[in-house]
Order: structure tokens, then sequence, then C-alpha cells
């Protein structure tokens, strides 16, 4: 999901350009007021934890955040937990001295320091590993941390903003996650509906995205006719504002090559339907894999959204998924997914 919703302005050589603006995309009550709490968190110096789906724009919020607060011109430094091996996670986080370990030829700083005075944003927080949880919970709490192979502490200044798509209450029912640390980083939350529970944001999302792709600020009635837009206004979006914007590449794509639009949308729980354009011909879409069960299913567009993400690289999608390749194309396998790179 895209941090703005669009305007149009005049630039040399491309009088009606779309450039995004500082507004996140919406037309419901439900994300208006979720970002007038946002943009009363912003103010304060507390730790944040944003929850979602995945795909309903978790770091945009987090981007928001740093932004609108009393950092936003310091660093903002944002880290994938689930893209870091647990190995090297705490050395990547807090950094090493010359010598620490083998093959540390010389200091290097980690994410803490880089966001000394700045923002440090968590994404997937779920995926820290256990045995460094409570070292993150000192750096809340006392501002101090030590680097691998330096004995004495070291002092920084940062907000901490955590986002991730698990239930870490769960988690901590489960032991896999410290239940100090999650109370910590509980101090405020922000809950992002999926975009099922917010079908009026689907189509000001539709339209934001296809502005994107055509750098300029469209109507709906270009690419899609009625039917298909009373289709997409109602389906789940299973990859929420991330499927959106799949969706609006591929039909932008489609009538800058054809001249015609003709995008075929799965559903998590049955066939794709088939989105078109005002003058197409319907043509049947393409069959789902037989025998496959409706979290399979999910799970099928999920990773077909991954690869789509990554310009048809299945070993960057596996880095995106937080799966290794071996996983990844045994999945595919699975699931009727071509394993070659498009």
């Amino acid at each position: 999901m895209r941090a703005a919703a669009g305007r149009t302005t005049t630039k040399p050589g491309s009088p009606s350009a779309y450039a995004p603006g500082d507004v996140v995309v919406h037309a419901g009550s439900a994300m208006r007021d979720l970002l007038q709490l946002c943009d009363m968190f912003a103010s304060c110096p507390d730790p944040v934890l944003i929850t979602g789906e995945t795909g309903t724009g978790k770091e945009v919020l987090a981007r928001r955040l740093h932004r609108h607060g009393s950092r936003a011109d310091r660093p903002l430094v944002v880290v994938n937990v689930a893209a870091i091996p647990h190995t090297m996670f705490e050395r990547e986080f807090f950094g090493h001295t010359r010598g620490a370990f083998s093959g540390a030829e010389r200091d290097s700083t980690g994410f803490a320091a880089q966001a000394d005075g700045g923002t440090l944003f968590l994404d997937e927080i779920g995926e820290l590993p256990l045995e460094v949880q409570p070292k993150l919970l000192r750096l809340l709490q006392e501002g101090t941390y030590q680097a691998i192979g330096d004995p004495k502490p070291r002092s920084v200044d940062i907000r901490l903003i955590a986002a991730t798509n698990a239930n870490l209450r769960q988690m901590v029912a489960d032991g896999r996650f410290r239940a100090d640390l999650y109370y910590r980083l509980q101090t405020l939350e922000l809950d992002i509906l999926p975009l099922r529970e917010r079908p009026e944001d689907v189509l000001p999302l539709l339209r934001h995205f296809l502005s994107l792709a055509a750098e300029r600020q469209v109507d709906l009635a270009e690419y899609f006719n009625r039917r298909s837009l009373a289709e997409l206004s109602r389906h789940d979006w299973p990859g929420n504002a991330r499927e959106v914007a799949i969706v609006a590449r591929r039909a932008h794509l489609g009538l800058s090559t054809r001249g015609s639009v003709q995008v075929a949308v799965p559903r998590a729980d049955g066939p794709s339907f088939l989105a078109e354009g005002p003058h197409d011909t319907p043509v049947p879409p393409p069959p789902a894999p037989a025998g496959l069960t409706a979290e399979e299913t999910a799970e099928r567009t999920r990773i077909l959204l991954a690869i789509e993400e990554s310009g048809g690289s299945r070993l960057h999608a596996a880095r995106t998924l937080g799966m290794g390749r071996s996983t990844l194309y045994r999945k595919l396998t699975q699931l009727g997914i071509a394993t070659r790179r498009d």
C-alpha cells in the first residue's frame, strides 16, 4: 500500500503528472479514525506496535509516525526482521568490533546505532529471536546495548516502531515471545483492518494505483466496465492493498500494450473472476488447481503475489515470504505454480 493519495501537479514536459501527496488513500471512517490516532501517537516518545495482515500498509503508518513526529529530520531505519538469519541478527542489530569473531576485520555499526536520534522500525517483530528479545527490551528501557566484542555498554536515543501480522498475544502464551517485551511494545497500538472489512476503500485505492502506473489522474471507467468494478469492490482481497496494486499494474500494462484490459483476479475460496475493460470480450479465467483446500488456495495467492512483486524471481520471493528457497520450491510444486523464473 502506498502512503499517499494522489494529486495532480504541473511539471515541465509532464503537465498532468500524478504525484503522490502525504495523505493515505481511504474513503471510509475506519482508516480515517486510525490515521487520527496515528497522528496523535506521532508526538509521543513511546514505542508503537502496528498490527495487521500482510499488505495492509503497516510500513506506511510507520513512515507517517516518523514524518509527523519530532524526529522527522533524523534517520528512519527500516529493518525486516524476517529477512535476517537468526544467527546473524544480533551482530546486524547491535554491531560488532574488529576481531569479535572470525571474519570481523573491522568495526561494524548496527541498526541501533544507525537509528540514533531517529526512528527504528522493526517489521515482522514476531520473528525476533528469543535470545535477542531481552536485549531489545534493555534498549527500550535503558537506552543502552552492547556491540559484540565490546564489554562497554553504548547509549542511543531511538524511537521504536514495530509491526507484525502475527498474533503476539498467542505467541506469548506459547512461550515464543517474551511477555515483558510484548507489553512494552504494546504501550501504543495501531491495528489496521484488512481491506475486506473496509470495502469502501477498494476503488479509491485502485484508482490511486492506476494513476501511479499511468503517471496521471485516471478514471476507473478507462480501465474497467461496471460489472468488473462491482466485482472488484466485493472481492475479499486476501493480499490487501498490495494485491490491489498488482491488479492495477496488470490492468495498465494490458491497456498500454494490447489496448484492452482482462485481468484474472484469484479468489481465496474459489475460481478466479475476470476484471475487464469497458469494451473487452469476456474470456474464461485460468482454472484454479484441482484438489486444493481453501487454506492452500489462499497460500497459493500469497506466493503468486510475492513472485509478481519480485519481478518473477523465485529467490527474491522466498526472501519476501521469509522462507528458504527449497521450502518455496516445494510449495510451488505442491500448489501447481511454475518453478522456473518467468
